[in-house]
């Protein structure tokens, strides 16, 4: 059984590698005769595709059992679909309360294509993101925790995709969508209805900001950007009948995947603890924080 120093290693090989993989993947790639679309794209891939590779070296399994690639059900989709739509809301509540404290970098980074083809932008923020961090956190990192109670577990891993992030202004709003995702792979012992909440998430906020900086008003987003605490309690009352639906989808979800037993043939997707719960926190995993403040000490 893979135990849970593996996802926490890789967990610290990826941070690893988005701090400092740029400086050894640029050179490589200039020897490449390659497009700015085509390095973005490469880069992208190798970042996530590296340590997966590596991974597979290092633990050899079954993909569909280690990474949790079983088909959930068209519902499951489409209940996952529902629920990334309506929590759109809380996600910019929660964005506009880490504003107040830190900058908001993704708003800067969407502003990067606003003069490239929708396509393009819709596939470096919504689709690469949900697809490789998926198999990433929630098939490999999450994965790893069979054996640990899934509160624990969820928790754990949600905060790893958080640091994941290298950004304050992320990190709240991320934890609660890895918990949320990490939920969807509990309940259906696949990570495709998390692929999809995360893909529908990113892709209509990425589009709403898109839709902003291409218009006549994009000058005007940053000062339109700056919120107060007001602001967001009135967003918050606002937001409220859109919250309470995304509740609605998410309970007919949970209902809709009543735990029925697990899997046949499917060993590696049980999350009931053994032996009284396995241990999550080691050297990895505290690295991986460590390395998450020192970035933000260093940003901020």
């Amino acid at each position: 059984m893979r135990s849970p120093i593996w996802g926490n290693f890789f967990a610290l090989v990826l941070l690893l590698i988005l701090l400092f993989g740029q400086a050894f993947f640029s050179p490589l790639l200039a020897l490449v005769p390659l497009g700015e679309f085509q390095r973005q794209l490469a880069t992208h891939v190798l970042v996530y595709g590296l340590p997966l590779a590596l991974y597979f070296l290092l633990v050899p399994e079954n993909p569909k059992t280690g990474l949790m690639l079983r088909w959930p059900g068209k519902l499951n989709l489409f209940l996952a679909f529902l629920c990334g739509l309506t929590i759109q809301p809380l996600m910019m509540i929660l964005s506009a309360l880490s504003s107040l404290a830190f900058p908001n970098q993704v708003t800067e980074a969407i502003a990067s294509y606003a003069d490239a083809p929708v396509w393009q932008m819709l596939l470096f923020v919504a689709v690469l993101p949900a697809f490789f961090e998926e198999v990433y956190f929630r098939g490999l990192i999450l994965g790893s925790y069979r054996g640990v109670a899934f509160f624990r577990a969820a928790l754990a891993s949600a905060l790893l995709f958080a640091v994941s992030h290298l950004d304050g202004q992320q990190f709240f709003y991320a934890f609660v969508m890895g918990f949320l995702f990490a939920y969807f792979t509990y309940r259906t012992h696949s990570i495709l209805p998390s692929m999809v909440a995360h893909f529908t998430i990113n892709a209509t906020q990425s589009l709403l900001a898109y839709a902003l900086w291409s218009s006549p008003f994009g000058q005007q987003m940053e000062e339109a950007a700056m919120v107060t605490l007001g602001d967001i309690v009135l967003g918050f009352f606002q937001t409220l009948p859109m919250t309470v639906l995304f509740g609605a989808f998410l309970f007919l979800f949970t209902h809709h995947n009543a735990p029925k037993g697990q899997p046949e043939g499917e060993e590696a997707l049980d999350f009931s603890p053994t032996d009284g719960g396995r241990r999550l926190i080691d050297v990895f995993y505290c690295l991986c924080i460590l390395l998450f403040i020192v970035v933000l000490f260093l940003q901020y």
